[in-house]
């Protein structure tokens, strides 16, 4: 689970890098999307239990269910910011022509 975390953050950052921000010109909209992807790490850092205790397996799984779901969120967040960052530029391109 724990290199499912990591994976998932790293194709966050990747995606949401800085050359996102140079093509869509909105540094502020992916720095709050990010700011989202670095807050799905908090719960994970502050569970009460051993996540390699077994005995708390259940507990560790509700956390990880509960990191997939803001996982999900986010990802759709993110695909509506690049989709309407992408319309605002089509838009803009279509007054030069």
């Amino acid at each position: 689970n724990i290199h499912t975390v990591a994976q998932v953050l790293q194709d966050f950052y990747n995606i949401l890098g800085p050359e996102l921000k140079a093509v869509t010109g909105d540094s502020q909209g992916i720095d709050d999307v990010l700011g989202r992807v670095e807050a799905l790490v908090v719960p994970l850092e502050q569970v009460p239990f051993d996540i390699f205790d077994r005995r708390f397996q259940a507990s560790w799984e509700a956390v990880m269910h509960r990191f997939n779901d803001d996982v999900a969120k986010i990802e759709e967040a993110t695909k509506t910011f690049i989709n309407e960052s992408f319309k605002k530029l089509r838009s803009a391109e279509g007054a030069f022509d």
